[in-house]
């Protein structure tokens, strides 16, 4: 079972809050980061639920490319959406052939199917249900 998320970082940004988690993935077999952000509630209370937008890096990108380079944080402020961006290249993993092309991270050929369902599953349920901005 995927631990529950740890914050490890925050910062407000564009009346929200950008937060960074890790949890270990059973999954992956390895701890996981992600970044959230937060947009402002409008009724300021811990519990409204936003519409979320994934984002999902480049291969050799970490969860912080796009949450530190996009600026994204300004729209998704102005709409009202949450935005949600996982590491989707963990490293130091062992697997085979990892160092044999850069273009492909650490074995995402091989780790394909695992990420498609730590995405589909372990990220959009387990996760991110308890939350609080």
């Amino acid at each position: 079972m995927a631990t529950k998320p740890t914050e490890i970082g925050i910062s407000k940004v564009f009346g929200g809050y950008n937060k960074r988690f890790k949890h270990f993935s059973p999954t992956l077999g390895c701890s996981m980061t992600f970044h959230i952000y937060f947009p402002p509630s409008p009724s300021h209370s811990s519990s409204h639920k936003f519409p979320v937008l994934y984002w999902l890096s480049g291969l050799t990108c970490t969860d912080e490319n796009f949450i530190t380079k996009s600026g994204a944080q300004r729209a998704a402020s102005a709409e009202g959406v949450a935005l949600i961006a996982p590491d989707t290249s963990p490293r130091g993993l062992n697997v085979e052939g990892e160092a044999d092309s850069w273009d492909f991270g650490v074995g995402m050929r091989k780790l394909f199917f695992f990420y498609y369902y730590y995405f589909m599953t372990i990220l959009d349920m387990n996760c991110f249900t308890s939350l609080e901005i």
